[in-house]
């Protein structure tokens, strides 16, 4: 699928992967200048999570498919991304302290929200599909690059479920149980990454694939970071 204006041609998957970038940049924006996180530190620190996204994201797909392959050419991993993600305010918060609790909760908070965004591109061009399928809302890939029979769209359901894990981490924020709002959103986006892995015609049939293995990983770090937290705040 492309958008075509006059000699231009848009691919949909580019204006998801922009869009995610965007709206997430203006829900952070909104949610930080309420914690009185200065204006200029907002934009720093996005671009430093853009920058990083962007690195990560292609890093990961090379570590999984060959370190040889071209850096620009090699695909994008949404895993690779948001860990990159991540990291960039964990950098920024060591240059910038002060702003260490609420810099950090709401970058993880909209982090399902820029996988939604960006997932529902991955479901126009094809790009890991799900497993063979003939049954309601199956889909079919026809282009330059992939062809496939009826397969499972889970991509696009992938998209809809991170994005009610968005919202219902939205609504723990703005509760009086804000600072839960990390471990529960750990929970929800492992637990749904590593169930949607089953879904995708290239899982390995005997084994868990490499992103369930860093899905399990991410669980117990962010579980043991939270806990460890709780701790040092109690003493």
């Amino acid at each position: 699928m492309h958008f075509y204006f006059s000699d231009f041609i848009i691919s949909p998957y580019l204006i998801s992967f922009i869009s995610a970038f965007v709206i997430t940049f203006t829900v952070s924006w909104i949610l930080l200048r309420r914690k009185e996180i200065p204006r200029s530190f907002i934009i720093y620190n996005f671009v430093l999570n853009f920058v990083f996204a962007l690195l990560c994201g292609k890093i990961h797909t090379m570590l999984l498919y060959g370190l040889l392959m071209d850096f620009l050419a090699a695909g994008f991993s949404s895993i690779g991304a948001a860990f990159g993600y991540v990291l960039g305010t964990i950098v920024f918060i060591l240059i910038y302290p002060k702003g260490e609790i609420p810099m950090f909760r709401i970058t993880v908070l909209v982090l399902p929200l820029m996988y939604s965004i960006a997932k529902f591109g991955c479901f126009t061009v094809g790009c890991c599909h799900g497993i063979p399928y003939d049954g309601p809302f199956c889909v079919m890939y026809e282009n330059q690059i992939i062809h496939t029979g009826n397969v499972f769209p889970i991509q696009l359901l992938e998209s809809i479920v991170f994005l009610m894990i968005f919202l219902i981490c939205l609504g723990v924020y703005f509760s009086k149980s804000s600072d839960y709002v990390f471990p529960l959103l750990v929970i929800l986006c492992t637990t749904a990454k590593f169930i949607a892995e089953f879904f995708r015609e290239d899982h390995p049939e005997s084994f868990f694939s490499v992103n369930q293995i860093l899905c399990v990983l991410a669980l117990c770090i962010g579980l043991g970071l939270f806990a460890f937290r709780r701790i040092k705040m109690k003493k």
